[in-house]
């Protein structure tokens, strides 16, 4: 019963998601400034030095149980900063297991064990799971069913055979463990758990998805069994779905179908998803019906259903899926046709169908049309996008933006010219008003389209970004520098390389400039080609981190100004922000 009040409770998120959905916001789109040039940025090596290693290895091999518990914890610690050079220590947890006594201390080296991957310790788990009570077994046995640890599947058959003497927590354990079994015989006490009222919902469902991972044949009578009987309850008709998932049969999947009709949606999705993984054109005579379905993941599994059978009128039918309310049902939606439109047959079906909805007058589909256009370069969309870089809801303009970038159609500068100036007008006077992400955005956007044109008209905009100011976004500032480069490419402009110089290298403890305006100044200064910023560059290369971006970009230009390839420079290496222990020197 509790499972089915989280089913229940799942639905209503989800619908609430969807609302929540309509409220503003800025795409996270792709910033050329961000990939051209293409910068290989590394984040710094995680490391922990020998001698703490030292002293680490001797709090695990210690008799004091605290430190080898506080070891334990620091080396999980270890691992999720990334570190996997920890090998060294897989031996003394493994003994500090065996040896220590306080249950407590014994968790937190089992869990560090498993953490760090040391599937070599799964015998020693195994007596730690099967003497150390629930907890224990609730961190263990995850992990020995993962590693495939054979000798655990005998306790867990022996518990799925008497599980009124189990609790409902070691039975779920069994059965998940069980699920990645690859013994081919299917436990009988499997399907008994499955139909049995006096276990909980949640034991009975996990039941069901075991024999879905471990079947493909022979349960299609239980399922229907399940699924049509006179008092089946939602459990039942979730089991008996869940249960033929590896299935392929026509008898399984005439079945399926049956249950895609059913009056909940969790049972129509799961039985929807396995209809289109395994048979989509089976689904296609319902189809209005299941674009319509109140439950956003059965449009989203049937926009897939379609896109599998493409045709004229498919495409047609996912297109209008753009306008959905759920943004994951617009965003799969997009991604299929822009996947369909791969193939010539279909790309004038798509950009006439989604013309159209760009044409429209709903948000949703003028930012799925715009993005989808964008990025098929529907050039023919051009008109249609100036007219929304002024629309009401910021993802129309952000994405709009973003598109007439990628369509770079000479035709739309002068327009695009005059909205840059519109929105650095708000700003002068010293009005105190601040560009916000929107507008960021788009203005990021636009400087690249202006850039990669090379449009002069725009210069005095591009210019007013350069100075220091917080009025307008590190997104504006550094497409506007990162666009200068390109309108000086080989060319000498001493004030500009100046502002440039300034920029790149202020690193001020207060108020420092953006990064993103640095790394944009360097690379404009090695597109512009003058060998009088090859100073200023290299001071700010050796001040900067290893495999940062301002360190990165720096290399770059510096390359580009000296014609000759640089060493590459070793990532810097993090050692713990608050080590267990360590070395004084």
């Amino acid at each position: 019963m509790r499972c089915c009040k989280r089913i229940f409770l799942f639905s209503v998120i989800s619908i609430i998601v969807g609302q929540v959905g309509a409220e503003e916001r800025v795409p996270k789109l792709d910033y050329r400034t961000a990939t051209d040039p293409q910068l290989i940025l590394r984040d710094r090596i995680p490391s922990l030095p020998k001698k703490w290693r030292k002293i680490w290895y001797v709090a695990l091999t210690a008799a004091e149980e605290d430190l080898r518990r506080e070891c334990a914890e620091a080396l999980i610690l270890e691992v999720h900063r990334g570190n996997t050079e920890l090998a060294d220590f897989h031996d003394p947890l493994r003994q500090a297991l065996s040896t220590s006594r306080i249950h407590e201390v014994r968790m937190s080296l089992a869990t560090a064990l498993i953490v760090l991957g040391v599937s070599d310790a799964a015998q020693e788990l195994a007596e730690f799971s099967d003497s150390g009570g629930p907890r224990a077994r609730f961190l263990v046995e995850p992990a020995l069913a993962q590693w495939e640890f054979s000798d655990v599947e005998s306790v867990w058959l022996q518990r799925i055979s008497r599980p009124q003497e189990c609790s409902a927590q070691d039975l779920l354990l069994a059965v998940r463990g069980l699920s990645r079994s690859s013994d081919q015989e299917v436990p009988e006490s499997l399907i008994d758990l499955v139909r049995s009222r006096q276990l909980s919902t949640e034991v009975r469902l996990a039941a069901a998805d075991a024999l879905g991972r471990l079947t493909t044949d022979g349960l299609t009578q239980t399922a229907a069994g399940l699924y049509d009987g006179e008092s089946a309850q939602l459990a039942e008709r979730l089991a008996a779905v869940r249960m033929i998932r590896g299935h392929r049969s026509d008898e399984d999947q005439s079945l399926l179908l049956r249950m895609a009709s059913d009056d909940v949606s969790a049972v129509v999705v799961e039985a929807l998803r396995q209809l289109v993984a395994q048979a989509p054109r089976l689904v296609l005579a319902d189809t209005d019906r299941f674009l319509e379905h109140s439950d956003a993941e059965a449009r989203r599994l049937m926009a897939e259903a379609l896109a599998a059978s493409p045709s004229h009128i498919h495409i047609q039918k996912l297109t209008r899926q753009l306008i959905d309310p759920h943004p994951d049902v617009r965003n799969q939606s997009r991604r299929l046709l822009r996947n369909l439109a791969a193939d010539v047959k279909w790309r004038t079906t798509i950009n006439t169908a989604a013309d159209a909805v760009l044409a429209a007058e709903d948000w949703r589909g003028q930012e799925q049309a715009a993005r989808l256009l964008g990025s098929l370069n529907h050039e023919p969309a051009a008109t249609r996008l100036l007219e929304l870089m002024r629309a009401d809801r910021r993802e129309v303009r952000v994405t709009t933006a973003w598109a007439l970038r990628n369509l770079a159609v000479e035709e739309t500068l002068p327009a695009v010219h005059v909205y840059l100036q519109e929105l650095l007008s708000r700003l002068s006077g010293g009005s105190g008003q601040r560009l916000d992400e929107a507008d960021d955005a788009c203005m990021g956007h636009l400087f690249e389209l202006v850039g990669q044109l090379k449009y002069q008209p725009a210069e005095p905009q591009m210019l007013q970004c350069v100075p220091k100011r917080y009025d307008i976004g590190r997104r504006a500032r550094s497409a506007a520098i990162w666009a200068l480069g390109w309108l000086y490419e080989g060319g000498s402009n001493q004030k500009l390389l100046q502002m440039l110089v300034s920029r790149v290298s202020d690193d001020a403890v207060i108020n420092p400039e953006y990064q993103e305006v640095r790394a944009a100044s360097a690379i404009s200064l090695g597109r512009l080609g003058d060998a009088e910023a090859v100073e200023a560059l290299r001071t700010v290369k050796t001040l900067s981190e290893p495999g940062g971006r301002i360190h990165e970009s720096t290399h770059w230009a510096l390359e580009r100004l000296l014609g000759e390839v640089l060493p590459e420079a070793v990532p810097a290496k993090s050692l713990p922000k608050s080590p267990f222990l360590k070395t004084l020197d």
